[in-house]
């Protein structure tokens, strides 16, 4: 989306994808640059978007390289154990 708030927060989508150790194409956002430049392909419009697919799909050895680093950044920081473990160490 175009508005403030999909420019301020990942779309759960892009957790789901990097999970299923699946090339994640995502627009280029100021909350998406959390992510390790690796793990996912950034483009700037949706102009961007076909070639990206194009690229990758004809890709597959870089498109797995990506999506392995993807899934190794969400295993290692976005599991649900590691989000909540510093809010469960407060509370308990």
């Amino acid at each position: 989306g175009e508005s403030e708030k999909a420019s301020s927060v990942i779309p759960n989508k892009v957790y789901d994808g990097l999970a299923c150790k699946k090339l994640v194409i995502t627009k280029d956002t100021n909350a998406i640059k959390e992510l390790p430049s690796n793990s996912c392909v950034f483009i700037k419009n949706n102009k961007e978007f076909e070639g990206e697919i194009r690229k990758y799909l004809s890709n597959e050895e870089i498109r797995n390289k990506i999506a392995d680093a993807g899934y190794k950044f969400y295993k290692k920081n976005l599991i649900p154990e590691i989000i909540v473990k510093p809010i469960l160490e407060v509370i308990l």
